[in-house]
């Protein structure tokens, strides 16, 4: 059975501990050598543990081990032991899955500055999201089940509202959407838009729960824009289709805050019921992406389209504080809107299906630098373009993997009088496969490594650099799909090389090891310049 989930004959199939070893996913081989050794010193009662065995294939199966001693020598040192070994890859993609979509629901929750709560009517107890704590400004170790959370949070001449609407809804089923003042443990006075509702079961309330929403800078732009709007009213009372322009705007940003407050009550919804199944939570970020796409990004650009044209139309009426103001809409929806692709661009590549074939990342290369002509026309580039080998994954996230660290290169090195940029592989550990841009720009400091990989990190400022924090992210998530592992070292204003491996010999397959980010990869490993330990 066990060479048969390797996809081993098992009439041939021979097992030898060196094989057993070598098959072994390096990450786990010392895992797996500790629970063993504390096995056998007595430290454990039974031996089990999780690790990765590769298959004949060159993919890679997750496999839970149990086992048991049953024979000793005189001298006590074990000399017989039985045990199972069951292929778990399925439930381990299932659980890489779940995690995944729960850090994009917690990015979309900190983003949007929306938490989700939920009170138990036959315990009495309160549940939280991460969110709430921060918007309440208080500690993982506070107790949300106090009977006067929802009094305490409040400014007094909020707290009857909260509580009458509060006990409506757990009394009668009736909800509630209000719009107050709260304070935070600090004695920090916000707004917030904090919204709830009952279930019942067989006619009984049985839980209420909701969300809560932090909108003081909503609510402190709003009477910014107030101001403005009187201000600019004033200065084109006798231009009425100017004036009708602006209100277009100030209606177009209203409707596009109205399409967020109904997205995120969606999302914090969709939080409660995401530990349900797997396939639930697919849908949802299916649905949630297209929400995204058509919900927020045709207000971005009406938005857009009437700054612009306000822009146009009275420029001359306006003074420097207004055409200011215009242009904050501008910069703000241009970045709102490129953001919102990235993060739709992440969120797919973690469902899209691999279609693996053959793959020669030489002309995938050509055909980045071809589309980076007209960026790199007036630049003084040279290029080192190593041969590469062709390998086994999917051409189109490939191309993508080196579209974002070639532009990537290409972007740091924008104030090099001369930027060189090598684009290389080695073989090593076996015929693992290692890949590499490097560049001699901008840099960045090793202590800050951890977060490079990392979702909207940013080691550089927005002033400086453009984009979104998001392309290096969607590097480490397709290459852990591939097997592969991510790392990067650099130096300030002496240049950085990123790296990524690939599993397998030249030409072999390349497993999907799901939609996960993967660790965080500090450059141990010795590729051309890099030092080996």
């Amino acid at each position: 059975e066990y060479a048969m989930i390797l996809g081993y004959d098992p009439a041939t199939f021979v097992e030898t501990n060196d094989k057993w070893i070598e098959r072994l996913h390096p990450d786990d081989r010392e895992r797996v050598s500790k629970t063993y050794r504390a096995y056998i010193e007595g430290k454990l009662p039974t031996y089990q543990v999780e690790f990765r065995q590769r298959t004949k294939s060159g993919d890679w199966k997750w496999i839970l081990s149990l086992g048991k001693i049953l024979e000793y020598s005189v001298e006590g040192k074990p000399l017989r032991m039985l045990g199972t070994h069951t292929d778990i890859t399925e439930r381990k993609q299932a659980e890489e899955k779940i995690s995944n979509s729960e850090t994009l629901l917690k990015q979309t929750q900190r983003l949007s500055h929306v938490g989700g709560w939920e009170y138990d009517v036959e315990s009495r107890s309160m549940l939280w999201s991460d969110e709430v704590y921060n918007i309440h400004g208080v500690s993982k170790d506070y107790d949300p089940s106090n009977p006067d959370w929802h009094i305490n949070f409040f400014t007094p001449e909020n707290r009857e509202k909260i509580n009458k609407a509060f006990m409506q809804a757990l009394e009668y089923g009736e909800p509630y959407d209000l719009v107050l003042q709260s304070i935070k443990a600090d004695g920090t006075l916000i707004w917030v838009r904090t919204s709830g509702q009952a279930e019942r079961k067989e006619g009984k309330i049985t839980r209420v729960f909701g969300n809560i929403m932090d909108i003081t800078e909503r609510m402190q732009a709003e009477e910014q824009m107030l101001a403005a709007n009187e201000e600019i009213r004033m200065l084109l009372k006798d231009a009425e289709q100017s004036r009708l322009a602006l209100l277009s705007v100030v209606e177009d940003q209203k409707e596009a805050q109205r399409q967020i407050q109904k997205l995120n009550a969606e999302l914090e919804q969709r939080v409660q019921e995401r530990t349900a199944r797997l396939e639930t939570v697919n849908k949802e970020l299916e649905a949630f992406s297209y929400s995204v796409s058509h919900d927020l990004r045709s207000p971005l650009q009406h938005i857009t389209g009437f700054a612009e044209l306000l822009n146009k139309r009275a420029y001359q009426s306006l003074d420097e504080k207004s055409r200011h103001y215009i242009k904050i809409i501008k910069d703000s929806t241009g970045r709102m809107g490129a953001l919102i692709d990235d993060l739709l661009s992440f969120s797919r590549m973690g469902r899209a299906d691999m279609m693996r074939k053959n793959v020669n990342l030489d002309n995938i290369v050509k055909a980045v630098l071809d589309d980076l002509k007209t960026e790199t026309k007036e630049r003084n580039i040279e290029w080192k373009i190593n041969p590469l080998p062709e390998v086994t994954g999917d051409p189109a996230m490939l191309k993508l993997v080196y579209v974002n660290l070639i532009s990537n290169a290409v972007k740091f090195t924008k104030e090099c009088e001369k930027a060189v940029i090598e684009i290389g592989s080695t073989f090593r550990n076996k015929g693992e496969i290692f890949f590499y841009v490097k560049d001699n720009g901008a840099g960045f400091d090793m202590k800050y490594v951890d977060k490079l990989f990392g979702l909207f990190q940013r080691l550089h400022r927005s002033e400086d650099f453009d984009g979104t924090g998001l392309g290096l992210a969607n590097v480490r998530r397709i290459i852990y799909r591939h097997g592969g592992k991510t790392w990067a070292e650099g130096e300030v204003d002496k240049g950085a090389t990123i790296y990524f491996s690939l599993p397998g010999e030249q030409g072999s397959g390349i497993g999907d090891r799901g939609s996960g980010i993967g660790g965080q990869g500090t450059g141990d490993q010795d590729v051309g310049i890099l030092r080996e330990e």
